[in-house]
């Protein structure tokens, strides 16, 4: 991870602040209280929000903005604000943090949003930083006063520590804890071995030895597995303990600059108390401004004034221009009074015209409205003859139809009456083939319960054969061994001379051969007689055979039957059908015979006949 860039605004000392971190080391040297672990404040705040911060993120404004008497507009009503810029793994972030929220960028050709608010851009930059919670990366790269002595221990003094730091020493502990009761196991074991002790006992002891070193080296794998997970740890904080060396040399040289820098320090100093005389006369500027605002407001007053007599003087102008051309507009109307008065007079003429002419209009318009009525129910007169027939017509087609699905109808509840009782028939196979179905399963389980009694036999006396057959070679192995040895010989069990005992030891083998030849043929009988007996299988298989056949036939049927159904059901819904369209044509034949009115038809007949002589 590398900085860039650090921006801060009113930020515990820093009001405004752009700092960039160039190449190698980057020193900040300055006096107590004057912010040097503020920067390493900010920086972490930036990456973690508020777990950073020494006090509550509404304290880390600057108090003297406060104070400020009518301060400068930058300073008044801002809250704290971070932008940290930083490469890692080759791409460059870019964090800007307030006390309200916080936003994550990528910076390419333009910057790219990556998480918005605290919680989604603190969860980003965790997990950029290698799942390192703020405390982690804290004691991972950040050295407090006073702890730079670090640097100076020995590899060894420094691997401690730095196991310390990650809570690794447990482990280490735990380690070392099971190599001592390993090695301890181990001597207890040899210890026991070089005891004279009975064949039987030895045996024993051997065995739980035998139990005692698998729960050891069990024991031991697990603790080399947590060797290796904490060798991979110290291979991976290693790089850590180099950047401390680092920082070690790094600290070294700075102290050689800090010498340096204290010149330039007091320097400062002077420049900061010409900048403090400077302020005073700032001050003094200030006061006699307030002291001259009065005067600026009477100035405006004054200003405002002014303004409202230039206004007063261009209404004036607007008046004297409107009462001229209220002049003129008065001898435009009187002589539009003598035009209206010669217009009036020929009006009158042209009205006594005009009523003449309306007496003879309104006869003309009287008869020729009668003509028109006249055309109009002669007109209506032919389309009810036309409707008439049209629907005379349409009835004519709608009874012949009716009458066509009617016999369909008739027809298909026929059809439907010979259907009758095949719904109980339908359950009835129906549960023949239920009860056919549950015998099928029933000798199926039967057969399949044989004919692993059958293989379990088989395979047990196979297996024990198997195992006899295993026993008696190794008793023969352990009888040619001890006929090898003689009785001069050493018990290959105890280490002791064999002697008088050579010969009972020759024939516990034989006995135990012969029990062993007994055993064999026993499991070899059992087996040949689980091969042979099939009587019970084969009878199994026949019945369910004919219970197969019986439920193919039960379906079958079934199913002729369910086709039967579907059949009926199809005339059914068909029965249905025809009969909705009969209902339909028989309304469509009422509303079409509604359309036909005979009286109406009559009336107009009547109307026309009275019109005749009038249009003549």
């Amino acid at each position: 991870m590398k900085l860039h860039r650090l921006q801060l605004t009113n930020f515990r000392q820093y009001m405004e602040l752009d700092l960039t971190f160039g190449d190698g080391i980057t020193a900040i040297i300055g006096a107590n209280g004057s912010g040097k672990s503020t920067l390493l404040e900010a920086i972490c705040w930036s990456l973690y929000g508020s777990d950073a911060l020494r006090s509550k993120v509404e304290e880390v404004r600057p108090l003297f903005l406060s104070l400020l008497d009518g301060g400068s507009q930058r300073g008044r009503g801002t809250t704290p604000k971070a932008v940290l810029t930083f490469s890692l793994g080759g791409i460059t972030y870019e964090i800007e943090r307030t006390a309200q929220g916080a936003r994550l960028y990528r910076l390419q050709s333009e910057r790219v949003p990556l998480a918005d608010g605290t919680t989604a851009v603190n969860g980003v930059v965790q997990r950029l930083l290698g799942g390192m919670t703020y405390r982690q990366f804290l004691t991972s790269f950040f050295a407090q006063q006073g702890e730079l002595e670090f640097l100076n221990f020995d590899k060894a003094r420094r691997r401690e520590e730095v196991l310390r730091m990650l809570g690794l020493e447990r482990v280490t502990r735990s380690v070392k804890w099971m190599d001592a009761e390993l090695a301890k196991g181990r001597a207890e074991l040899q210890g026991k071995q070089s005891l004279p002790v009975s064949p039987e006992e030895a045996k024993a002891q051997l065995e739980r030895a035998r139990e005692e070193l698998q729960t050891a080296r069990a024991e031991l794998r697990e603790a080399e597995q947590t060797l290796e997970r904490v060798k991979a740890d110290w291979e991976q904080w290693k790089p850590i303990a180099e950047q401390w060396q680092a920082k070690k040399t790094a600290y070294d040289s700075l102290q050689t600059q800090v010498k340096l820098l204290e010149q330039t320090i007091q320097t400062r100093g002077e420049e900061l108390n010409r900048l403090q005389g400077e302020l005073a006369e700032a001050q003094a500027a200030r006061a006699r401004i307030e002291e001259l605002r009065p005067q600026g407001e009477r100035y405006k007053q004054i200003r405002e004034q002014l303004r409202q007599l230039d206004d007063l003087q261009r209404y004036e102008q607007r008046r004297a221009d409107l009462r001229v051309q209220i002049e003129n507009l008065t001898a435009q109307i009187k002589e539009k009074e003598t035009q209206l008065a010669e217009a009036e007079a020929e009006l009158s003429r042209l009205q006594s015209q005009k009523e003449e002419l309306d007496v003879q209009q309104q006869r003309v318009q009287e008869l020729e409205q009668k003509a028109k009525q006249a055309e109009d129910l002669q007109r209506k007169l032919e389309q009810m003859d036309n409707r008439k027939l049209a629907v005379q017509k349409q009835l004519s087609a709608l009874d012949a139809q009716i009458a066509s699905l009617d016999r369909q109808l008739k027809q298909i509840e026929q059809q439907i009456a010979s259907t009758e009782g095949i719904d109980s028939e339908a359950q009835r196979t129906g549960t023949l083939v239920l009860e056919a179905e549950a015998r099928v399963r029933e000798l199926e389980a039967e057969l399949a319960r044989l004919e692993k009694q059958r293989a379990g036999a088989i395979a047990s006396a196979d297996a024990e054969a198997k195992s006899v057959q295993q026993q008696m070679w190794e008793i023969e192995r352990r009888r040619r061994n001890v006929e090898a040895l003689g009785p001069d010989g050493e018990c290959p069990v105890c280490t002791r001379r064999l002697g008088e005992e050579y010969s009972s030891v020759v024939k516990h083998f034989d006995m135990e051969l012969q029990e062993a030849e007994r055993r064999l043929q026993a499991a070899l009988s059992r087996k040949a007689e689980a091969e042979r007996d099939t009587e019970a299988i084969e009878q199994c298989r026949t019945n369910l055979e004919e219970a197969r056949a019986d439920l193919q036939q039960y379906r079958e049927q079934l199913a002729r039957l369910q086709e039967q159904i579907r059949q009926r059901d199809g005339w059914v819904r068909e029965v249905q059908n025809l009969r909705k369209q009969i209902e339909e044509l028989s309304q469509q034949r009422e509303q079409l015979a509604s359309t036909y009115d005979a009286g109406e038809h009559e009336r107009i007949s009547q109307q026309v006949e009275l019109l005749q002589p009038a249009v003549r």
